[in-house]
């Protein structure tokens, strides 16, 4: 008879709670790291959102008015002042990280919808409650802070962003 007490190995045991634990574990890491590239996105528009709303603020401080026509930032874009050129580097408009690849969205009667566009509306909503309003679509909710479907038929509200939709947008308003 052999003597299988001198042996080394794991038993079988050992070798199935290991695999248990290391499920478990790759269970939370794997979406954390499949959900990162578009994170990144996200934080890239809300960036390029909030970086045009301080251009825009910082150029009506030095004189220059906000633009009075609704328009959307479209990729390739050069700005068409030479102030505005001035305070966005090389003048080119910020473009979505995605660019052609990734739906704009409509703001009220304005459709950005093609080219991952940004919209700019003044004085959404009218009755001068806000100066303009910025918009872009994100690909997560966390980053949300409106709803785009919203948008559409009120372009001056932020409303709650609902869950499992791809409704998801980002909105910044200046009075």
């Amino acid at each position: 008879m052999k003597d299988f007490a001198n042996k080394r190995g794991f038993t079988l045991i050992e070798i199935l709670i290991s695999s248990v634990v290391i499920g478990i574990l790759l269970l939370f890491l794997v979406p954390t790291l499949l959900n990162a590239p578009s994170k990144s996105r996200d934080t890239k528009r809300i960036n390029d959102i909030e970086m045009w709303a301080t251009v825009l603020e910082e150029m009506r401080l030095e004189g220059v008015a906000y633009k009075t026509s609704n328009y959307c930032m479209v990729r390739g874009g050069v700005f068409d002042t030479a102030v505005e050129r001035s305070y966005f580097g090389e003048g080119l408009i910020p473009i979505d990280p995605l660019g052609d690849d990734f739906v704009g969205l409509q703001v009220g009667a304005l459709n950005c919808t093609s080219g991952g566009a940004y919209n700019y509306l003044y004085n959404p909503g009218g009755g001068n409650l806000y100066s303009f309003g910025i918009y872009g679509r994100l690909e997560n909710k966390p980053n949300a802070n409106t709803s785009c479907s919203t948008l559409i038929a009120q372009p001056h509200v932020k409303s709650a962003v609902v869950d499992g939709s791809d409704d998801y947008c980002y909105a910044v308003f200046v009075r």
